[in-house]
Order: C-alpha cells, then structure tokens, then sequence
C-alpha cells in the first residue's frame, strides 16, 4: 500500500530483470555439462572488441577537456595539484599498497580482491571471510545480531573500496609527471589480475552496481592516462575494452532504482553516462547494433534524462540531499559535478530530456539544475568552519575553503574520482557583518557562523570568538530514505576558532558490527536530549524508524543576540514535546536551554507506574580535556590552554564516548551526561 501501483511495478520490472539474467547466465557459469564459454563470449557483451582499430575508434576525447577544465580544477582537492603527494602515493600503489577504509597502509604481494584483510586484526577472527566463487546474486552483506564491541564480522565494502581503483587517478597524474614505466606496470598488472579473479557476474565484485559504475568511472580515466603508452600490447588493450562493455551490459540489467532511490542509482547512470561516452565510435565502420553511434546515442540520451530526473527527485528545493546527511550530500555533489562537466565537455545534449525546462546556454542543461548544484554547494560552504586550520594538502590561497567540515548522519568516507575539495563562497562577507544565519528548512539544520568586529580582523582582539554552530531539526518526510539518518534530534554542534568542541559521532561502520552501528547512530552519541524509554533502535542497518514531522525553527536576530527554538515529538508518547533553544549573545556566549512541554493530563510524568528520564549528552573532540571545577562548571583545555569553561544547572557525569572521523577509524572522546526526571523545568547549558 505504501509503495503503489508505480513503485510496485518498479520491485516486479526490478526482480524480473535480474531472475532473467540469473536463468541466462548462472546456469551457464556453474555447469560443466554445457559447453565452455569464456566471460568475454556472453551475449554481446564480446563484440565491442575491435582489434587493430581500437587506437582510432575510442578515444575519450571529452576527459581531456574535463582535465583541464577550471571547474574540475576548482573542485579538485589541493593535493592532487602537488607532485610530491602525487609520486608518493603514486609509489605506494605501484606497491601494491593501500590505506582503506581505516586500514592505515597495507601493502600485499598479491592484492585480495575478495576478502576483507582488515578482519585479521581482530582475534575473534580465525579466518577472512572469502565471497570469491559465488554468483553476484547469491552475495549478500550480512550481519550477526547482538554483536559484542569486541568482535568484527567480515565487512564487504573492504573488497568493494578496493576494487573501485580509486588510486588509478594518482598512477596516471605520476605518469603524467615523469613518465615512470612502473606506473605503467601497475596500472596494467593490477587490471590484468582483477580481470582474470573476477570473471563476469562472479564474486563480491559484481554484487553492488554502484561499485561498478565506480570502478568504470576510475578504468575510463586510467585509459585516457595510458593509452598512448607503447610498452602496453593490444592485447592488454582488448580485455581492457571488453571488460569494460561487460559494465556497461551489467548495469543495464542491475539497476538501484526503488521507489526511494538514493545515491546509489545516481551512482550507477552517473557511470553509465561514462561507459557510452566512452564507447561512442570515433570510426563509423564498426557494424554492431549494440555498440553503434546511433544505439550509444540513445542510451546517452536515456541516461541524461534519468540523472535530471532523479537530481529534482533526491535534491531538495533549498539544495540539499534528500537522504539527510552532509557526506552522502558532498558525494551527491561530487556526482552531478561530473554529470555536469560531461556534458559541458561534450556540448551535445538531446532535446527530448529539456522539454518544458528553461536553458541556459551551458550545455542545455535545465536553468533551475545550474541554481539549485550552485545552493547544494554553498550549503557545503556553509557547513564547513572557514576560520579552522585547514585540512591536509590546502593551501593560504583562497582559493580552496580551508576549515573543518561537520559530519551529520551518516559518512562511508566514499568518493568517485578524486573526491571534492569544497571552494570558498564565491562573495566574500562584508568587513562589518557579524554573523550569518543559513536555514536549510527541507534538510532541518540551522548553521551560525560569527566573526569578530572589524578592527579585530587580524588578530588584533585577544578573546573576540568566532563561532560556527549547527542545529539538527526533526524534519523528515515520508518519501526519503532514512538508511542513512541518525537519531540526532535536536542535536548541535560548535566550534570556537576553528577548535571543534561540540562533535557530530560519525558512523564508523556498518556491517562489520551491528551494535557499533546502531550505538554511533543512537541519540546517546549526539548532543542532544531524550527520554530512554521512548526511544528504541532498530536491527535493520539501513532503516531508520523516524515519525514524518516538519518543525521548523523559530529564528529571532536582534541586533548582536540571536535565538533560536525548535521541538521534537515522539510518536510512542505524543503528548510529550520536547524544546531546545540555542542562544548566542553580544559577547559569543552559547547557551542551550531545553525543557519538555506536557499536556495536563500527563503531569504525573508515568508511563506504567514507572517515572520517565530524560538524558543529556555532550560529545566532545578527542583533542579536548575537560576539568570538572565544580557540581555545576567544567573547563575546557587543548595543549593545555583554555578554550572555554561550561555552566549548567545539570549534574554531568564524566564518560568515554566515542568519535569517528572516517568510516572504519574509531577514536575514544569524552562525554558529559546527565539524567533528569522528565518535567516541565528549565535546563541549562552555558558555554562561555
């Protein structure tokens, strides 16, 4: 009933596709008694291979205009613009070694494709789960429930993340630089080895179109690095170009579409509109229907709809991703940046997907897309602390943002090429503007940012605080996906120049163990308030129970003081609402003051004769020290100097908490919290 008639013809077209592909393929894969067929033989997957011609007949024509583009350069992180990082890690892949998701460097004599050789770290673990020899389909990425904190099951995004060959893009700027023949021996040893451990439709590799239309995406940028190089033979070439038709005809078949599609399915047309690119004929001689011009085109042009359609379905009017968190919106961002430098690059969209939109003369591409991608990246501007130290491999130029990037929800740490750096606000703020509000009312998140007064601009006021604070508020719609939301109502999060104070937890990890999962999600990871009892997780990873409300901020600006309320509801007691205020005053004082609002009826504050508790956490950064100095104030220190000090009519407990910066690194933070009977009181928090 929830799905409709449309979405239930989506899950039958869906499941009959791949049903299809499993009785045409898998017999033909595991069973002796037919005749052999080689991977490159199935279907017409083999007939893109042309031979002697391949020289003349692909050449990615569109990559070097992409390359040297100035939007790609403006969004391209600063360290790849330096050699010396660059022929470092080019290095270290030629070595066979990597750092994934949190592995820190590995390097291996021969890589494992299939098998996530972090488990080995974990002494719960005799063995490294293998998913080599099975049929895509018959892969699934499971979890044990009521997992201990100690223990590590199998995590399948390891293989995925390294079978992306997200490192190519460094071999081939190194080959770029020197023109070094190991790069070359790399890039081909290692596409050679992944081609003949994974045959087609076999193994982990093949399970998550997504990863797929990744690895396409990276292969296609290794081909244009090293095509001219002569000491790689044709042969090379020509299971290289069949391998790569081969993901071309697995995602038409595999498509993440569902009737609430998420980054994954952009993913996948995103890496599809590469491969036809990639694939359009340069010599109309070659006579196949399933790889001609005309075929290609129209696959193109079906592609490009569907991206358009699906960046309107999944970005919100105000530019935000509609999956509710900050890492998935920069990896959305990063999506349609390449969308968008193909077809500026290829200069040649197809009328039919522009009926009824405006055009702008860039590319044809829809007016209302070109200014809604320009707001999805001011609201990654606006979520990133510009007055911080800068992340590694930035620079004082201005012309990448420097700062620290707040995480809210959930973060794979994933990319598709190089990932984005995020650029600086393209107008600078007025010398006499104080702060600035920025209101996200379709993803729920309020973002403060002070600065000092004018004559302290360069330093020249010793205690003049800069601020950046974010309010998580209760908007969630019953069409978006909550796979990847958090139970972070009410939360915040603030910086002091540019030293985070308050964090966001991050996720850490998903399948590899599911009571780590649902802890780092859990409203007790977050700065927030809640009543225990009321709030349950849910086994299910990728789900995420969340009540359908719009509750949006009540933002008053007077003067140098800003104040700002919202509530939440909790749908097993709907007589309960509770309210958080945020305040900052004249002087850059921050203020939380919360309190529940109870109907008459339910004053005696029971739920079975038992009295309700409400909780307060505070998370804090790992590099932080807090001293309690007395029942009602802590201080707060980095390297030994004071940053602030905390005032509140609450009795907070000291707490290991935990922080997770990336997927797959965990670190232990310290955590303030507090238990209250619920009522309808006042409590402060004051951080001065």
């Amino acid at each position: 009933m929830e799905l409709g008639i449309s979405g239930c013809t989506q899950v039958f077209k869906r499941k009959t596709k791949k049903r299809w592909v499993r009785f045409c393929y898998k017999r033909i894969l595991f069973n002796s008694w037919i005749p052999a067929v080689v991977s490159e033989k199935l279907s017409a997957v083999a007939q893109v291979a042309m031979a002697d011609t391949w020289r003349t007949d692909l050449k990615p024509d569109f990559l070097e205009k992409i390359i040297n583009s100035e939007e790609f350069n403006l969004y391209l992180p600063n360290k790849f613009k330096d050699s010396n990082w660059i022929l470092q890690q080019a290095d270290l892949a030629a070595s066979n070694c990597f750092d994934i998701l949190g592995s820190g460097i590995r390097c291996f004599e021969t890589i494992p494709w299939h098998s996530d050789f972090k488990s080995h770290d974990f002494t719960s673990n005799n063995s490294t789960k293998s998913w080599e020899h099975s049929f895509y389909q018959d892969i699934t990425a499971s979890c044990p429930q009521n997992m201990k904190l100690d223990e590590y099951n199998p995590d399948i995004k390891v293989p995925w993340e390294l079978s992306r060959f997200q490192h190519i893009f460094v071999l081939g700027r190194a080959y770029q630089i020197n023109q070094n023949n190991r790069y070359t021996s790399a890039f081909q040893n290692q596409i050679s080895d992944w081609i003949k451990q994974n045959p087609y439709m076999i193994g982990v590799n093949w399970v998550c179109p997504m990863d797929v239309a990744i690895r396409a995406i990276n292969w296609i940028w290794g081909f244009y690095f090293f095509k001219n190089d002569n000491n790689i033979p044709d042969e090379f070439w020509i299971k290289f170009i069949n391998t790569l038709h081969m993901h071309l005809h697995y995602l038409e078949f595999n498509w993440e579409t569902s009737d609430k599609p998420n980054n994954h399915y952009v993913s996948d047309l995103v890496g599809y509109l590469y491969l036809c690119e990639f694939f359009k004929i340069k010599n109309t001689h070659v006579n196949n229907a399933y790889t001609s011009n005309t075929s290609i085109d129209k696959k193109k042009n079906w592609c490009v709809k569907k991206i358009l359609e699906q960046f309107f379905h999944q970005i919100q009017p105000d530019g935000t991703c509609y999956e509710g968190t900050t890492g998935y919106h920069r990896l959305d961002t990063e999506l349609f940046l390449h969308f968008k430098l193909i077809c500026n690059a290829t200069q040649n969209p197809d009328s039919n997907y522009q009926s009824n939109q405006d055009k702008t003369g860039q590319a044809g591409l829809p007016a209302e897309f070109l200014s809604r991608f320009d707001k999805m990246v001011e609201f990654l501007q606006a979520c990133t602390d510009e007055s911080g130290t800068g992340s590694p491999g930035t620079d004082k130029s201005g012309t990448n943002s420097s700062g620290h990037f707040v995480t809210i929800g959930d973060n794979d740490s994933g990319k598709i090429l190089t990932g984005i750096e995020i650029p600086s606000a393209k107008k600078p703020r007025a010398t006499s503007e104080k702060s600035a509000i920025y209101n996200y009312p379709d993803f729920g998140l309020v973002i403060i940012k002070t600065y000092p007064p004018e004559e302290c601009q360069h330093g020249a006021c010793l205690h003049e605080a800069c601020l950046h604070v974010t309010f998580r508020l209760p908007k969630f719609k019953q069409n978006q996906p909550s796979g990847h939301f958090h139970y972070d109502q009410l939360a915040v999060t603030l910086s002091i120049n540019g030293t985070p104070i308050l964090i966001d937890p991050g996720s850490y990890v998903y399948t590899a163990n599911g009571t780590w999962r649902n802890l780092m999600r859990s409203p007790q990871s977050h700065n927030t308030f809640y009543p225990p009892e009321l709030t349950t997780m849910q086994d299910e990873l990728f789900q995420l129970k969340l009540m359908p409300q719009d509750n949006p901020a009540i933002i008053d600006q007077t003067n140098d003081n800003i104040r700002i309320t919202a509530y939440n509801k909790f749908d097993t007691y709907v007589n309960k609402k509770a309210y958080r205020t945020i305040e900052i005053d004249e002087e850059k004082n921050f203020k939380l003051t919360d309190w529940w609002e109870i109907a008459p009826e339910n004053t005696k504050n029971e739920i079975n004769g038992d009295k309700i508790n409400s909780e307060w956490n505070l998370i804090f950064n790992p590099e932080l020290k807090l001293k309690k100095e007395d029942d009602k104030s802590w201080s707060v220190e980095k390297n030994n100097k004071p940053i602030c000090r905390i005032f509140s009519t609450l009795n907070f407990v000291m707490l290991t908490g935990f922080y997770s910066k990336n997927y797959g690194i965990l670190q232990p933070c310290t955590k303030l919290t507090a238990t209250k009977i619920l009522s309808n009181e006042k409590q402060t928090v004051l951080i001065k």
